[in-house]
């Protein structure tokens, strides 16, 4: 596809982020729940250090969050720009024209040499084609962009609550 990853390989991601979240909002919620009846009372220390431990677990919950959401977005895109390429390869190939290492061309032989309308519409369909194309590509490549920008600032988040804990 576009070099970031199959679609399939970044949900699978995505579930697994979203699920680590989730176990840090249980730890955070566990964190902050009340001693059980006839347990030992926790000191202002204890109880103002299992708050913060709490409130970091959810920080790092939303930034796990945030890469999976973000994962999950780009693998949806992915799959929808992967089909929308292939459906256009197939109305090339029903057309009468071939991919090469330069992209789409008319099939190599002689052809509308007797009908130069049809000829006419070969070229302008393969123009068309080649448009496209080359539209898909830039999509793909401004979602890639998009999603490495997205998820470096999700990183630079998690930086940040790591560098909070030094």
């Amino acid at each position: 596809m576009n070099g970031a990853g199959d679609p399939a390989s970044l949900a699978a991601t995505a579930t697994a982020l979203q699920r680590v979240a989730r176990d840090l909002v249980d730890a955070a919620d566990s964190l902050d729940s009340r001693p059980a009846p006839g347990a030992p009372r926790r000191s202002p220390a204890n109880r103002r250090l299992l708050a913060e431990l709490a409130d970091v677990c959810r920080a790092a919950a939303a930034v796990t969050r945030t890469g999976g959401d973000e994962l999950n977005r780009a693998a949806y895109s992915q799959a929808r720009l992967g089909h929308q390429s292939a459906a256009l390869a197939d109305e090339a190939a029903a057309a009468g024209l071939v991919t090469g290492p330069t992209g789409y061309a008319m099939r190599p032989g002689i052809v509308g040499v007797a009908d130069p309308a049809d000829s006419a519409t070969r070229s302008a369909h393969l123009a068309g084609v080649r448009d496209r194309a080359a539209q898909l590509e830039q999509h793909m490549v401004r979602e890639r962009e998009q999603l490495i920008a997205r998820l470096s600032a999700a990183a630079a988040d998690a930086e940040a609550l790591a560098g909070g804990l030094r």
